[in-house]
């Protein structure tokens, strides 16, 4: 599995996002890897002003663009969950 951070800028005015750095990357690596990319994470400047107020962005906005890891958290779980 992969997950490639820092993908991007996430504009927090408008929601879009501007790629930093090449683009492609990450799901390249995760093809020669034959793993899945399970996700893709932008930087966004929202994430360390909820973590230092106490309320995540993934809480406080879950369709924002750290919702990404929300939906990685599925399949992470269901790989690392002991089986019962």
């Amino acid at each position: 599995m992969r997950i490639r951070s820092v993908t991007s800028v996430a504009i927090p005015s408008g929601g879009e996002q501007t790629h930093i750095f090449d683009s492609g990357g990450g799901q390249k690596f995760a093809e020669e890897l034959q793993a899945p990319l399970l996700g893709q994470v932008p930087i966004d400047p929202r994430v360390c002003a909820g973590g230092d107020a106490g309320e995540p962005l993934t809480r406080a906005e879950p369709n924002s663009t750290v919702g990404m890891f929300t939906q990685i958290k599925t399949p992470l779980n269901a790989t690392f969950s002991p089986s019962v």
